[in-house]
């Protein structure tokens, strides 16, 4: 007997949008992310969110609030 193929799932892989600090596509930004994070890690693990968020930052962005954690600390 001829047997069925199987079904073939095709992956894109995919990365998190980066935030650039340009606070008018924040909200697109935050919409977008919140939906391929959850898509990519649903069992919604803090420590995970934290990993993703902070790649998901423009590396400016995270030298600036270095600087201001560092004057305010």
């Amino acid at each position: 007997p001829i047997q069925p193929l199987p079904p073939v799932v095709k992956i894109k892989p995919t990365t998190l949008p980066v935030f650039q600090g340009n606070m008018r596509e924040f909200y697109r930004w935050k919409k977008d992310w919140e939906s391929l994070q959850r898509q990519g890690e649903p069992t919604g693990s803090p420590e995970v969110l934290k990993i993703q968020l902070l790649e998901s930052v423009s590396e400016t962005i995270v030298k600036e609030l270095r600087l201001s954690t560092y004057t305010t600390a």
